[in-house]
């Protein structure tokens, strides 16, 4: 199995741009050998240690052969080969979380693949890459599905070309959407769901008299963000708790939750227990809390949502985290794409897999 991370449009990578070049080798030099090691050397202007990693990429895609005691030679068929692979595409349009979460997709779809082999290609956008020319570089890696994180967070009118990408890709291959559903495109999705640890949290709390609640960093634009939150206003309505503006603000860029919180905190009446979307708000609401004199954990309850326990660890105990399994997504997308490539031309229904989340210190319990 091999894993291959590639940064598409803005790397400056030595190792990428030599893979790069090796590849476009591979399409016009087809079934001939490729020079010495030595002789590449000088050609590409790399360390032998870069030029052999790239090597072996590409060999692991099926483009080249190594022949002990003759050489590497570019396969002739390597683009008639069958496409097997699963490429995990990240979307990234400036938001770094989307890198670690990718990491943990990647070590769920490792863990599935066995003997398989995994992509993952990481992708700054807007704007989106052409789809012929992607296709084209897919088809070389032998892949014949793909799994799309970051989808739908680009605003219009790249969300239409971003739409328009994902569609037309669909054509060509299974195409599976993780950590959220896309807003427009009908495709598969894989994704984690905090809906019953949420609502667990939320009965502990009012269990122990919490009646005035807050939700900080709303973002019901995303099918994630929308069944969170229908979770808390959902909890409200079953229990007769007032409904109060006030306590509900939406998601905001970092530059500004600081500010926001800080003025949140003006009130008279300070929310007792309070859901905040990410490590950010979490985080700007402890320490305008402690600012406040306030004690997180025991004057006021915090919940937030998190994929890497490791980024949440300086917080706890004194705020609640619902854990999302990654890793676990990951697995679940993999095997669903294996599924859907076994059986292309069976008719299908669209699925939504959720995977559930966990609880970690649950402080109002």
């Amino acid at each position: 199995m091999a894993e291959i991370t590639t940064a598409l449009g803005r790397s400056s990578s030595t190792y990428e741009r030599v893979r790069e070049e090796l590849r476009q080798r591979c399409r016009q030099e087809a079934g001939t050998a490729l020079p010495s090691l030595r002789q590449l050397s000088l050609e590409l202007d790399a360390n032998h240690l870069t030029i052999t990693r790239a090597l072996r990429d590409l060999e692991s895609e099926g483009l080249l052969e190594v022949v002990p005691r003759k050489g590497t030679f570019i396969r002739a068929n390597g683009l008639q080969t069958g496409n097997t692979n699963i490429e995990l595409v990240t979307l990234n349009s400036q938001r770094p979380s989307l890198l670690d979460i990718s990491a943990h997709l990647l070590r769920g779809m490792e863990a599935a693949a066995g003997t398989g082999i995994v992509h993952g290609t990481t992708i700054a956008v807007p704007p989106v890459p052409d789809v012929k020319s992607f296709l084209q570089t897919l088809q070389e890696r032998r892949v014949g599905a793909v799994l799309f994180l970051g989808v739908s967070y680009l605003k219009y009118p790249d969300s239409l070309a971003e739409a328009a990408f994902i569609h037309e890709m669909s054509q060509q291959m299974p195409v599976i959407a993780v950590g959220s559903p896309h807003a427009i495109v009908d495709m598969d999705s894989v994704y984690g769901d905090p809906r019953t640890a949420m609502q667990t949290y939320l009965e502990a709390c009012h269990a122990k008299g919490a009646t005035r609640f807050a939700y900080l960093g709303n973002y019901p634009q995303r099918a994630t963000g929308h069944e969170r939150f229908e979770v808390f206003r959902n909890f409200l309505l079953a229990h007769g708790i007032r409904w109060d503006e006030r306590y509900v603000l939406g998601y905001n860029s970092a530059p500004l939750i600081r500010d926001e919180i800080r003025e949140f905190f003006e009130m008279e009446s300070l929310p007792e227990v309070i859901i905040t979307a990410d490590i950010r708000y979490a985080s700007a609401t402890v320490i305008e809390a402690q600012r406040q004199g306030l004690k997180p954990g025991r004057d006021i309850h915090i919940l937030t949502f998190s994929s890497n326990e490791a980024e949440i660890q300086h917080l706890l105990p004194d705020i609640s985290v619902i854990l999302i399994d990654e890793a676990e997504v990951g697995r679940r997308a993999y095997e669903l794409a294996v599924e859907r490539l076994a059986n292309r031309q069976q008719e299908r229904r669209t699925l939504t897999v959720r995977v559930p989340s966990r609880l970690l210190n649950n402080v109002a319990g």
